[in-house]
């Protein structure tokens, strides 16, 4: 075989195979410190990650980039958490600029998980301002959009949540019971700050990312 037939020969053997299209699928994961908080003195946090896993591959978004890797062995996935609770806490002068890191990510799935942080004087802006944010992350997207409800259970946050979801032809994620059911919250007395063990444990943490997936597949 001369080199101009074992050129030809490669080529359709990779063309056959689909090595040459392999897809990739690119989360783009946005919340608040159930999806990433930097280590913290004030907290006694260590982690940089999601709050409280126990370590990185533990909190829930990359939970789910393995639940997905394992669902699409053909497939690269990649990652991109981002904490953006600063919306949550200023709905109203949030400058939606901010999350245009999805327009360089170009996710192929934008998960939204925002809304543990609001509170009463902030509903109607919340109200208002949710599903602009819907609007400017999927602005430069042809992604598929999930919006999470809220860990700590705030039923008019998650009214708003599955409101603008609909609105935006996304998925509604419902995770409202998890934090009722034992072991499920970080709670167990390795965490000094209540605040922290007030979010998900390991366990909790892998509920969330099933109930996401369950959805996403």
């Amino acid at each position: 075989m001369n080199f101009l037939n074992a050129v030809i020969t490669i080529f359709f053997f990779f063309v056959s195979t689909g090595v040459h299209a392999q897809t990739e699928l690119r989360l783009l994961a946005v919340g608040n410190s159930m999806t990433w908080h930097p280590p913290s003195k004030a907290l006694d946090w260590a982690g940089n990650w999601g709050m409280a896993a126990s370590k990185q591959e533990n909190d829930y978004a990359h939970v789910l980039e393995q639940l997905v890797k394992t669902a699409n062995p053909t497939s690269a996935v990649r990652l991109y958490p981002r904490n953006m609770s600063d919306f949550e806490k200023n709905p109203a002068t949030f400058d939606l600029q901010r999350f245009s890191f999805a327009d360089a990510f170009k996710p192929t799935h934008i998960i939204v998980y925002l809304g543990d942080n609001v509170h009463a004087p902030q509903y109607a802006a919340f109200s208002f301002a949710y599903i602009n944010a819907l609007n400017r992350l999927t602005l430069n997207a042809s992604a598929k959009l999930y919006c999470v409800s809220t860990w700590w259970v705030d039923s008019t946050v998650d009214a708003t949540i599955a409101a603008g979801c609909k609105l935006k032809g996304g998925t509604y994620v419902d995770i409202s019971m998890l934090s009722k059911k034992p072991g499920l919250k970080a709670d167990a007395g390795d965490f000094k700050n209540q605040g922290v063990a007030m979010h998900p444990s390991d366990v909790g943490m892998k509920e969330i990312a099933s109930a996401i997936f369950e959805k996403l597949k």
